[in-house]
């Protein structure tokens, strides 16, 4: 059975390994690769272009090859379509091809060059930004033999852009921004198929940051609100209570009230500088990390969540607990005040 069991898996492998599909994208790529490796048509920077081993891809996907209808409009309008740099280049508004993708249909504007004839669709949807060009990615029509279109995200590219800010390339236009991610062709270049688990989890780290935050904030918040509260009642208290000696008050004056302020209020600064310190120097080495490679980026923005954590911990922790410790005095001090009868003034 085992056997039998190995050979099914086997052949249900076979067809993936040479299909002929596969071979077709995979000669694309390599062609670009080849493209790209060419000193004198490359579009990389010199530097790039001496460490490039090639492209990186999201996995074949063949569910991303989706066909449809093209409709060729009647009278190809030239417009102006907006560039990278905030020029605009005179594109021909080509056509439009409809398609499907999970039972939702969806639209994308074709544009043709004047000058060459090449016609392109100019996309964005939600990987932009993350692990594809933040300017969108571009892709081109098939036509099949029954006159229906193709078209085969797997095969879809970045704009020279990508590759070198030198380049002026045109934007997607708004009515071409898909809601939602198209997980197949080209990545960002410096993006690894190997990274896109490290990118979930740098973002699932960032949303438990941001949450931590969020909570550290509402707590300092309630903690300030708490202790107002608390002193706002010690100063009417102590006016009109009469103290027993046998009291133990952190606060019996006014005098002490204030001192017990102070406190407050400086210990409360300490905590809320060392969130302060965490959270900008983390926005910082963020910057100056932005033009560094993967794995340098998470390397250094891991030292720096340490050394930063640890610094602001240290800091805010001990402001904090002073902080707490000035709240609980006063809360007891109130408790214990309110208590005690009032005042009565001998006649």
């Amino acid at each position: 059975m085992p056997y039998a069991i190995a050979c099914l898996l086997l052949l249900a492998a076979l067809p993936a390994v040479g299909n002929p599909l596969h071979t077709e994208i995979e000669a694309i790529r390599a062609a670009k690769d080849s493209l790209l490796k060419d000193p004198d048509n490359s579009p990389l920077l010199p530097a790039d272009r001496a460490q490039f081993a090639g492209l990186a891809y999201y996995p074949i996907d063949l569910d991303y090859r989706l066909r449809g209808e093209f409709h060729i409009y009647g009278r190809q309008r030239q417009i102006d379509v907006l560039n990278t740099d905030g020029t605009y280049t005179p594109l021909e508004r080509f056509g439009r091809f409809v398609s499907a993708w999970n039972g939702k249909d969806f639209r994308l504007e074709v544009y043709r060059s004047p000058e060459t004839g090449i016609a392109e669709i100019f996309f964005k949807d939600a990987t932009n930004g993350q692990t594809t060009y933040g300017g969108g990615r571009y892709a081109r029509l098939t036509k099949n033999p029954d006159n229906t279109y193709l078209i085969d995200f797997n095969n879809s590219y970045n704009p020279y852009c990508d590759y070198n800010p030198a380049y002026v390339c045109p934007l997607p236009p708004p009515q071409n921004h898909l809601s939602f991610p198209i997980a197949a062709g080209a990545l960002s270049l410096g993006t690894h198929p190997d990274h896109l688990a490290s990118l979930r989890y740098i973002l699932q780290s960032v949303a438990g940051l941001i949450a931590g935050v969020v909570l550290a904030i509402a707590g300092l918040l309630g903690l300030a609100d708490g202790y107002q509260r608390s002193a706002r009642q010690i100063g009417p208290l102590l006016q009109r209570k009469r103290l027993d000696e046998s009291l133990d008050l952190a606060v019996r004056s006014e005098d002490q009230l204030q001192k017990q302020n102070k406190r407050f209020w400086q210990a409360y600064r300490s905590a809320g500088l060392a969130l302060a310190l965490f959270l900008g120097g983390l926005f910082t080495i963020s910057l100056l990390l932005s033009d560094s490679s993967f794995f340098h980026y998470i390397a250094g923005l891991s030292a720096g969540v340490a050394i930063l954590g640890v610094t602001s911990a240290i800091w805010g922790l001990s402001g904090l607990h002073a902080a707490r410790q000035c709240h609980k005095a006063a809360a007891s001090a109130a408790a214990l005040l309110n208590a005690q009868p009032d005042y009565v003034a001998e006649t």
